[in-house]
């Protein structure tokens, strides 16, 4: 007796020249942030209070950002940490990271130093991008780990209103940290920088 999944039975119900298999693409996920940059450059990518970031002005803070990372020796299957709240930034660093081919390394906002080292050196990483409000817990680690660039960034960076049309941010301080290197400062300087692909497979670690 044949087997109905060898069979495959319920194609006779296809409609006519439908495919009866269906070839599944091998992308890695920054092939498809990239495709849909492509499909729709000005759609919305995200929304953060109420400012819209489309998936071109993504793209293109994300290749300011590997091209800032780049120039610092961070290079395919460095380890970067992303140590941020929700806020744009976060998606700006990953996709960073991932087109110069680096891995990135989400970790709690909330964590202290001694959790930290503990990640900086399980992981390796070379790098970190953390609140400004956590840098107090990543400050001891410079020159204790592996750790060779430190970008902060705060979540007022990416809103043109005032802060206090946000009840939730209305603590929120903007401050420059010298040990640091900014994020937004980064991002001003290189946008429109090329910088060296990572030459991804779908098959490396992301």
């Amino acid at each position: 007796m044949t087997d109905v999944y060898e069979e495959k039975i319920w194609t006779r119900r296809y409609p006519k020249n439908y495919p009866l298999n269906i070839e599944v693409p091998s992308l890695s996920a920054l092939d498809l942030f990239e495709n849909s940059v492509k499909k729709g450059p000005k759609n919305a990518a995200l929304h953060y209070f109420d400012e819209t970031l489309s998936y071109e002005g993504l793209n293109d803070l994300s290749d300011a950002f590997a091209a800032g990372l780049s120039d610092r020796g961070i290079r395919k299957g460095d380890r970067v940490i992303l140590q941020m709240q929700n806020i744009p930034q976060y998606l700006i660093a990953l996709y960073g990271i991932w087109k110069i081919g680096g891995i990135a390394v989400g970790l709690n906002p909330m964590y202290k130093e001694r959790e930290l080292e503990f990640y900086f050196r399980d992981s390796g990483a070379k790098g970190i991008v953390t609140m400004e409000s956590c840098f107090s817990e990543v400050r001891g680690l410079i020159g204790k780990t592996g750790l060779t660039v430190a970008i902060t960034t705060s979540e007022l960076d990416f809103l043109s209103r005032p802060r206090s049309l946000f009840p939730v941010l209305k603590n929120s301080q903007k401050e420059k940290i010298s040990q640091a290197l900014d994020l937004k400062e980064i991002l001003t300087m290189l946008l429109g920088k090329t910088y060296p692909k990572g030459d991804l497979k779908p098959t490396d670690v992301a």
